[in-house]
């Protein structure tokens, strides 16, 4: 179904899916990479400062003159759901749904802004049980 829902959207969109765990990110970068290769990232909040600004170049157009547009996944736990902008990115997968509806609207504003007024938000709250037999 994760996969499914990943193909509708096209080679050129990129995503990110987040989960509350890293246990669970850890997991899906396995399977997803099996599928996608290269074009998938993951980020927890142990990984280093030069990781998360590689994942800056990627997804912030702000830093579009750096030229690196190689990622199209992004798979992160809820550090990069605050003070980072991914606006490069118009589709969010929330992989299960933290406790705090806030932390939602938290990843949401990753890839909505005012200023650039144009992003699409997708998002499907699929049970993790359900993933475990469709990935």
């Amino acid at each position: 179904m994760l996969k499914h829902n990943i193909d509708s959207f096209g080679n050129d969109t990129k995503l990110i899916i987040f989960s509350e765990a890293k246990d669970t990110v850890d997991y899906l970068k396995e399977k997803l990479n099996r599928d996608y290769g290269d074009v998938v990232i993951d980020f927890g909040g142990g990984d280093s400062m030069s990781k998360k600004q590689y994942i800056q170049y990627n997804f912030d157009p702000h830093f579009n003159s750096k030229g690196i547009n190689d990622k199209r996944i992004l798979i992160t736990t809820d550090s990069l759901s605050e003070g980072i902008n991914l606006h490069k990115a118009s589709i969010i997968i929330n992989y299960d749904l933290p406790w705090n509806p806030t932390r939602v609207m938290q990843r949401v504003g990753r890839i909505n802004s005012a200023d650039l007024g144009s992003a699409v938000i997708n998002e499907f709250f699929v049970a993790s049980s359900i993933m475990n037999a469709s990935l």
